[in-house]
């Protein structure tokens, strides 16, 4: 894919969401829907099958779950790696990868955790031999409700927020032929939807661009 102007991650262009339905049959098991977007003004060129990346935004539901867990009102200003100043909720929102625990966040809440048992808990997992088990422990939680599950340790929201990992942009393959969609690009994307801990999870960006993303406003 190229452009005439010169886009990357620290400036990227801004699209909209033209057009979105469902491919799969409701009941089918799983939701693969056809997303149109609108590249007008961006003198983007591409081919079928290049790589496009989309930033994402978390889920505003999942943003208020973790300011909860975080015990924090949510105006709580943060400051980014540039600098500049945000809301929390705007930093959870637009800056932070808030389904992942980062390592940093998993070390920093086991030498503060005060619960004897909890504590040994960590150790455990993060000690030689266990990456297996580690990795099994973090693919079902998120931020949030690993916060909750160690409540005894206690962060400034502006410390948890720069522990985390950042929110980067997911790639995906584009379906169209330029010269028959013009200034468009379609995609073609499986939702990403599963459940852990009696906890319906979705992914970050598929649920962000097939449900969230308001349609014809440049956001994605």
């Amino acid at each position: 894919m190229s452009e005439n102007q010169t886009y990357s991650r620290l400036n990227p262009f801004v699209a909209s969401v033209k057009e979105r339905h469902r491919l799969s049959k409701s009941g089918s098991g799983k939701n693969t829907q056809h997303v149109t977007l609108d590249i007008s003004g961006s003198g983007i060129v591409y081919q079928p099958g290049d790589s496009l990346g989309i930033y994402p935004t978390n889920d505003p539901h999942l943003v208020e779950w973790t300011i909860f867990a975080m015990r924090a009102k949510g105006d709580e200003l943060i400051a980014d790696k540039q600098g500049e100043l945000h809301s929390l909720r705007t930093y959870l929102q637009k800056k932070a990868n808030i389904t992942e625990i980062s390592r940093k966040v998993l070390q920093e809440v086991c030498g503060r955790q005060t619960n004897i048992e909890k504590k040994e808990a960590l150790e455990h997992l993060l000690s030689e031999g266990q990456k297996e088990a580690l990795k099994a422990y973090l693919a079902v939680h998120e931020v949030w409700d690993f916060l909750e599950e160690n409540i005894e340790v206690h962060f400034s929201p502006e410390e948890l927020c720069h522990l985390m990992m950042p929110l980067l942009p997911r790639l995906y393959s584009i379906s169209s032929a330029q010269k028959v969609v013009g200034d468009e690009i379609h995609l073609t994307v499986a939702m990403l939807e599963y459940e852990t801990n009696q906890t319906q999870r979705k992914g970050v960006c598929t649920h962000y661009i097939c449900n969230l993303a308001p349609l014809n406003e440049k956001s994605v």
